[in-house]
């Protein structure tokens, strides 16, 4: 029975041992480790303001990256970057609305299966009589806002006179106020493209810009000081004080063969359509 006893004893030492020897102080010094990688924004949240403009965070990360928004109002122009230190740039359209608006851009590395998420907030739709205002690349100056609309008047001016209509003929733009209203029957006019050259310089800005109705030059001339102003500001030209502005406003009833024009002092007055007798502006209203 010793001899029994003493070989299962010297069994169990030699078990006990070559686990000891596997795990020295209960742990595993053979087991590699795995590096960290991460992708760091900074910052990891951007507030812009309602306008259209450029924007770029840094980047710190450990491996190569790729980026992409679903929100179509930003768009990423850095989509891929390297380990390091590097730059993400992107860019906002405007925000038109009354409310602010949220958006992310997600960065991911489908090696190390990481993501990172940088948040754009852009605030809601506040402008003031003068401010500059790119739409869709064409740039506008506001010259009139209330509750629930704001108008900007295109920077840009048509290069030289050109005329209403190329006959003196009747239409039924006879709107006042609102020159959209009116642009909307000149573009139901078969081949008005060719037949109405003021109205086309407006189109050819981009959708939404149109030719403003009479009482709307006049509220623009009514703002020429703080105009002249910002445009100063921004090295642009002053308003011409010689250049006459066609409205899109027909006369018929008062004249059937002529249309209003506005002067620098908000005075209106009347024009041949076939006589290329003013210049351009256009219009673009935007809803608050």
């Amino acid at each position: 029975m010793k001899k029994i006893f003493l070989l299962l004893a010297t069994v169990g030492m030699i078990f006990t041992a070559c686990e000891t020897g596997n795990e020295p102080n209960g742990t595993n010094n053979n087991q590699p480790q795995q590096p960290t990688s991460n992708i760091m924004l900074n910052p990891p949240t951007i507030t812009t303001d309602a306008g259209e403009g450029n924007y770029e965070v840094s980047v710190n990360s450990t491996c190569s990256w790729t980026a992409y928004s679903l929100d179509s109002w930003i768009k990423v122009k850095t989509t891929a970057g390297d380990a390091g230190t590097t730059t993400l740039q992107f860019s906002v359209t405007n925000n038109s609305e009354k409310e602010s608006r949220r958006g992310v851009i997600n960065l991911t590395n489908a090696d190390h299966s990481l993501t990172a998420e940088l948040y754009v907030i852009q605030s809601a739709l506040e402008y003031k009589i003068g401010d500059i205002v790119s739409v869709k690349g064409v740039k506008g100056i506001v010259f009139y806002k209330d509750n629930s609309i704001t108008k900007l008047v295109s920077i840009a001016e048509s290069n030289t006179k050109l005329c209403w209509c190329i006959e003196d003929v009747v239409t039924s733009a006879t709107n006042q106020y609102n020159g959209a209203d009116n642009m909307a029957k000149i573009k139901a006019i078969n081949g008005w493209e060719t037949n109405y050259p003021a109205f086309k310089w407006c189109a050819d800005l981009g959708d939404g810009w149109y030719l403003p109705a009479v009482y709307e030059l006049v509220d623009f001339f009514k703002q020429a000081q703080i105009i002249n102003e910002t445009l100063e500001e921004n090295g642009y030209n002053h308003i011409n004080e010689d250049h006459l502005l066609w409205s899109s406003t027909d006369a018929t009833g008062i004249e059937d063969s002529a249309a209003y024009i506005v002067g620098e002092d908000g005075m209106l007055g009347l024009r041949y359509k076939s006589i290329e007798d003013s210049f351009v502006r256009a219009v673009y209203t935007i809803e608050n």
